[in-house]
């Protein structure tokens, strides 16, 4: 092989190295439909599409702070990253960039097509499941009592999971979801119990009945002391106790 086949060659092979780098740099399709979802707290980011020759690497930041990575999205084949036990801080607003990046050396590029997601706070934005609940008749007292039991989280602390209430606190409130086919929903009603005298007829007029009694029971006992007193003095006398005029 003679020098102006060799340098013909070389120049094959760099004009063909040029190229290929050329061509690699046009295949980073940049990361679409970025999109969170979290149910109760476990969040995952996915967007599309499936790499062929280049990779993911998904990098999150909260607002005001620092980007951060986690080593299981760092130049993945995979169109989805779970950030559960990232998220720390659950009351904080957070972004994330998925950004499309070539084969190892296969790019002289510094900066790759990246995508940003929309915000997501994981407090306000996770789905709460439906809880547990079961209840108990009480047919004595026609008393029915719920139970709920709220559902686990995908949050641990202190290597326990965490439930709804040890996260939301006095924050979580249920309510009842509306009946299907516009029936109206069921109504929670006071349990039924015999009335009773002060249902019946109402505090006022109880008070009322019973001052009444009183002012009664007062008069009968003042006449019967003042007829002892009377016959008491006609006895010491030696009269007759005369009638009492109760006109």
């Amino acid at each position: 092989m003679d020098v102006r086949t060799c340098a013909a060659f070389g120049f094959i092979l760099f004009a063909s190295y040029i190229v290929g780098g050329a061509m690699g740099n046009t295949n980073l399709h940049r990361a679409r439909d970025v999109t969170w979802s979290s149910h109760n707290f476990k969040t995952l980011l996915t967007w599309g599409p499936k790499p062929t020759d280049y990779s993911y690497t998904v990098e999150f930041y909260g607002v005001g702070k620092d980007r951060e990575r986690t080593r299981h999205c760092i130049r993945s084949k995979e169109t989805e990253c779970d950030l559960t036990g990232s998220l720390l801080n659950l009351k904080d607003t957070y972004y994330a960039d998925v950004l499309s990046e070539p084969e190892m050396g296969a790019s002289d590029l510094v900066e790759f097509p990246h995508s940003t997601s929309q915000k997501f706070c994981p407090y306000t934005d996770t789905l709460i499941g439906r809880p547990d609940f079961k209840y108990e008749v009480d047919k004595a007292r026609n008393k029915i009592t719920l139970f709920i039991q709220d559902q686990l989280s995908a949050i641990s602390k202190d290597d326990k999971m965490l439930n709804m209430r040890d996260i939301f606190k006095d924050d979580l409130k249920y309510k009842q979801a509306p009946a299907a086919g516009g029936d109206e929903p069921p109504q929670c009603s006071p349990s039924q119990r015999p009335k009773t005298i002060l249902d019946e007829f109402g505090l006022g007029v109880i008070a009322g009945g019973l001052l009444m009694l009183v002012a009664v029971a007062i008069s009968v006992i003042s006449l019967i002391v003042v007829c002892c007193r009377r016959r008491r003095a006609s006895a010491g006398s030696g009269k007759d106790a005369e009638p009492l005029n109760l006109a």
